[in-house]
């Protein structure tokens, strides 16, 4: 069999495909008098408010199965708000209003009567009518660069859609049946295997349900839109409280039962709702926009949990109370889960196959992936496995990594401060070090080699990785006392290392330190030592205090440690005389702080490029301050002070002045460059809020647009310009999940290398990027968890696989015969810049992947007034 990648991928718009609905709109007047009357209730009102829905929306899909709610309605008037299988009755409809007044009409205790009834005559009187239409799921229009640009409506319609049709059958596979319930979500739409089934382990039932999503996307320069359907496992928490991030909150799935919805049929749904940590109360509580809140206005026919029930028993109301069951969604911050997480590729084959049967006659498979036939790696390391062989590749990768260093350091020594709780870890570290660049053990503290000089320092630091002295306070307090305990610890490290000069060489610190959970709210010193050795001129590495796997963790930290100072081994190409010699590679990373209690936020565009030397491969940044490239390190220890995108002189600027701010440095940096042939590679969910033409309606092959000018050829920011936007999921599914199928329809294994679609001309230019499974994720590819009609050992198998990562060659340039580039050359030179010596396979090539990692560096300013 041809070696071939599929997709999870089905196109839209081969076939025609319309569907019936009966739709009515939000009326102006609903909006006009629910805004009014709901901004009563605070001190000041914003004009940008609009009606507040989103529980409306729940409670009428949970009294109407069949209802879609259209995100957006609330504020357009072109679009339709619901879309229905029959009209809602008007007495339900008002029944239905009437609850969700009451709610949002009662901020501040209970709700007035007469207010309430008034605002529902109001809007009975304006109460709109339902209209009979048909909805074309196919319309779509190209936008100037090729790509299709669906209705808007679409991406909420089709996903709905397709998830009543898949819901609507059941899925067997070896004596195994499974039905499914339709989750609205803002990723998309959730189908979720009902009821859950049980995995029975160490004297518990562990639950856990199938869970597909499907959801509709874009792909760069093609005229077709396509539904993604990912798979996964959704696990339940039973048996114990849950444990409650204070931070992040979790979900719960409502069932209501089918007897009170005010007809039979329609899409089985289940409604999702949030529990966050009420810091006012201290206890659990329900959000705002949770249907859990608006129920007992509707109905007192049954009983509801409150949110602290919930947490403390899951297990009584996962198995239902007078019909009504409340399951809690599981997630790796609560611990381990016996259910493990994803499919592995043979069961994915099987579940697609089911959707392709499912979907036929309305949407059809994405056509499969074949390999593009040039070298998929770049020269590595071998995998020594016999102990001569393993000897003398220990000196030639120690040699290498010394000269790295040398490099990063302008031939100055390399100096390592290790400051340690525990002999044990001062003792790993040392070996670690010995180990990664081939030094004599018995020559420590000092060695010297042709190439590098090393000095190592080591020492008890008993003070500074102690707590903070933060004591147990809330809001504003609570930021005063954080911000002056960081000072103070600064100040202790400044102090310990003494004040140095401006030009002192940067050396490096390797700190042990307790996990993040051992400390108190606000007393986790980790922010607070990396700052004070940056003022000290030092890149931090931690490692914690912990003996499991120690030496494999010590080595990690000392190869993270070189890394920071810029010392790390870009293998060299496999792509020949297409690249070249002088190349550069730049990786653009917006990165983005939000605020918190303690600390603002903060944007920061960081830029990264790799270039040749004399001596070697140098890693440099952009600093925006002295308007020139520096060391990595320098790079590093600069974005605490550098210039901050979300603040002009200490006022917030909008989204439209950060994104102007953002594109003006972009410019300025392509300027910089336009001498030198350069790979510019930038993550289009990272970059494009702030660089809007990285959205796929925006992009123009060849072409680059800032702002509201006219787009520009890319010719103009330099000849040797060539572009490679890299795309996830991004977490919302934006590239599919895929498998190898084999000859066997029952099999199916993995993939590496890069790929196109079969039916693609040569002037494509979208590929996809597959890297090998790491020893550490290696698994039986054939484990299945659900089939036999009950648990399945497969339950038990984590099923992780390789993630795509979308590459379109946005720019290259044309040859001395007037022809364009072969795009293939940069979308494989992007895939094999993913692979670099001492690392398993990276997320996205080196440039950018250093660039993304120096965020550790940009801290918000602490909230002190």
């Amino acid at each position: 069999m041809t070696p071939t990648v599929r997709l999870t991928a089905y196109d839209l718009g081969r076939d025609p495909w319309s569907h019936d609905f009966k739709v009515i709109a939000f009326a102006p007047e609903w909006r006009t008098e629910v805004v009014r009357r709901y901004a009563k209730q605070f001190t000041r009102a914003d004009p940008r408010w609009t009606a507040p829905i989103r529980q409306f929306n729940s409670l009428l899909q949970a009294a109407v199965p069949d209802v879609l709610a259209a995100p957006g309605a609330a504020t357009d008037d072109r679009l339709p708000w619901l879309y229905a299988a029959d009209v809602v009755p008007r007495d339900a409809m008002s029944r239905l209003t009437n609850a969700w007044l009451t709610r949002i009409l009662s901020r501040r205790g209970e709700a007035d009567g007469e207010e309430v009834d008034a605002l529902l005559d109001a809007l009975d009187d304006a109460m709109p009518q339902w209209a009979s239409t048909s909805v074309d799921l196919t319309d779509t229009t190209l936008t100037r660069g090729g790509t299709a640009d669906p209705h808007r409506r679409l991406y909420h319609l089709v996903p709905e859609v397709v998830a009543a049709r898949l819901a609507a059958r059941t899925y067997q596979y070896e004596g195994t049946e499974l039905s499914f319930r339709v989750v609205s979500s803002t990723r998309g739409t959730e189908l979720v295997s009902w009821p859950p089934q049980p995995y029975v382990r160490r004297g518990r039932d562990w639950y856990h349900s199938l869970l597909m999503r499907a959801s509709l996307h874009t792909v760069p320069f093609s005229g077709r839109p396509r539904v993604h359907i990912t798979y996964g496992v959704r696990r339940w928490v039973t048996g114990e409280p849950v444990k409650l991030d204070p931070r992040r909150g979790v979900t719960a799935y409502l069932q209501v039962p089918l007897p009170w919805t005010l007809r039979d049929g329609g899409v089985p749904r289940l409604i999702a709702n949030g529990v966050r940590h009420d810091s006012t109360l201290g206890t659990p509580a329900w959000r705002s926009t949770s249907l859990m809140e608006l129920l007992p206005e509707y109905s007192s026919a049954f009983t509801l949990p409150t949110a602290e029930e919930l947490i403390d028993n899951p297990t009584e109301w996962a198995q239902g109370r007078d019909g009504v069951s409340v399951w809690v969604v599981h997630s790796t911050l609560m611990g381990s889960h016996d259910a493990k997480s994803g499919l592995m590729p043979v069961e994915r084959r099987h579940f697609d196959a089911w959707v392709e049967e499912s979907l036929a006659g309305v949407l059809r498979r994405s056509t499969d992936l074949t390999k593009v036939t040039l070298l998929a790696k770049p020269e590595l390391w071998r995998r020594d496995k016999d102990a001569e062989a393993k000897a003398a590749s220990k000196v030639v990768k120690g040699h290498a990594r010394r000269l790295a260093c040398a490099v990063a350091l302008d031939d100055r020594p390399l100096t390592i401060d290790i400051r340690y709780e525990n002999d044990r870890t001062r003792d790993a570290l040392v070996a670690a070090l010995c180990e990664v660049l081939d030094l004599d053990p018995a020559s420590a503290p000092h060695w010297r080699t042709p190439e590098l000089e090393v000095r190592l320092d080591a020492s008890t630091w008993e003070k500074i990785t102690a707590d903070l002295q933060v004591p147990r306070s809330w809001g504003k307090a609570h930021a005063r006392a954080v911000a002056t305990a960081t000072r103070e610890r600064r100040a202790l490290i400044t102090r310990h290392f003494g004040t140095p000069a401006l030009d002192a060489p940067i050396r490096l610190v390797l700190v042990e330190l307790r996990g993040a959970d051992k400390f108190g709210p606000g007393r986790d010193p980790k922010v607070a030592i990396r700052l004070g050795c940056a003022d000290a001129r030092r890149v931090s590495q931690f490692i914690t205090t912990e003996t499991k796997a120690l030496a494999e963790r010590a080595r990690s930290s000392i190869l993270d440690g070189l890394r920071q100072l810029g010392a790390v081994l870009p293998p060299k190409h496999t792509l020949g005389a297409a690249v070249p010699p002088d190349l550069q590679h730049v990786g653009l990373w917006m990165i983005r702080k939000n605020h918190t209690t303690a600390r603002t936020a903060r944007r920061a565009l960081v830029a990264v490029r790799i270039r040749s030397t004399d001596h070697g491969r140098r890693v440099e940044g952009w600093d925006e301050r002295r308007k020139g490239w520096v060391s990595y390190p320098e790079l590093l220890l600069s974005l605490h002070g550098d210039v901050d995108l979300e603040q002009d002189r200490g006022t917030w600027l909008s989204l439209a002045e950060q994104q102007a701010a953002a594109q003006r440095r972009i410019r300025s940096l392509l300027f910089q460059t336009r001498d030198t042939p350069t790979l510019l590679l930038v993550q289009a969910g990272n970059m494009r809020h702030s660089w809007p033409w990285l959205t796929n309606s925006s992009m123009v092959p060849d072409s680059l647009g800032f702002g509201p000018w006219p787009a520009q050829r890319t010719a103009l920011f330099g000849p040797g310009l060539r572009i490679v936007v890299i795309r996830d999921s991004g977490g919302r599914d934006e590239v599919p999940q895929w498998y190898a199928p084999r000859d066997d329809e029952k099999f199916a294994g993995h993939a590496s290398g890069v790929w196109q679609p079969f039916d693609v001309g040569s002037d494509n230019r979208v590929f996809q990027s597959i890297t090998e499974v790491p020893i550490q994720g290696a698994k039986p590819n054939q484990a299945v968890k659900y089939r036999d009609g009950a648990a399945s050992s497969g339950v038990t198998v984590a099923g992780w696989n390789p993630e795509i990562r979308e590459l379109t060659v946005l720019a290259s340039r044309m040859t001395t015969t007037g022809e364009p580039e072969d795009p293939r050359i940069w979308a494989a030179l992007a895939h094999q810049l993913r692979y670099a010596d001492d690392y398993v396979p990276l997320a996205v090539p080196l440039a950018l992947h250093l660039a993304k990692l120096a965020e550790e560096y940009v801290v918000g300013e602490y909230r002190e007034t």
